[in-house]
């Protein structure tokens, strides 16, 4: 006798990119429409590369078909100590207060297309940190 159990089936990333290849995939977030597209060719480039889409997106990994709204990703799952130099810096003291232009992990390093930071492409990359403020 075989069991199947919820969590014997996972999506994978060919599972996730029968709908997040297409290039016109939108949502709207905040009232505005917002691509959903993921570009894989640069996520593969990416320090994340290697990784499954749902071990960042966890909720995602539920159902097949994820829910549209799924929950923002939390980088300091895996990133615990530069989670805590964030919320204990001026970055993290202005995004708790909820300031208009404060940063979150995404904005400076990017979403599927992180890169090192001693690579000269990256956002973080020392010469290109200037542009990002």
């Amino acid at each position: 006798m075989l069991f199947v159990g919820s969590s014997a089936w996972a999506q994978t990333n060919q599972d996730c990119m029968l709908c997040h290849e297409d290039k016109d995939l939108t949502t709207i977030k905040k009232g505005k429409t917002i691509s959903v597209w993921v570009n894989l060719g640069l996520y593969r480039k990416s320090v994340h590369g290697k990784l499954k889409c749902i071990e960042c997106h966890k909720d995602a990994a539920v159902d097949f078909p994820h829910p549209e709204r799924l929950k923002k990703v939390n980088c300091g799952t895996c990133h615990s100590e530069a989670k805590r130099k964030f919320d204990s810096g001026i970055h993290g003291q202005a995004f708790k207060r909820g300031e208009m232009y404060a940063p979150d992990c995404k904005e400076c390093h990017g979403e599927h297309d992180i890169l090192p930071k001693s690579d000269p492409n990256s956002r973080t990359y020392k010469m290109n940190i200037p542009v990002l403020c």
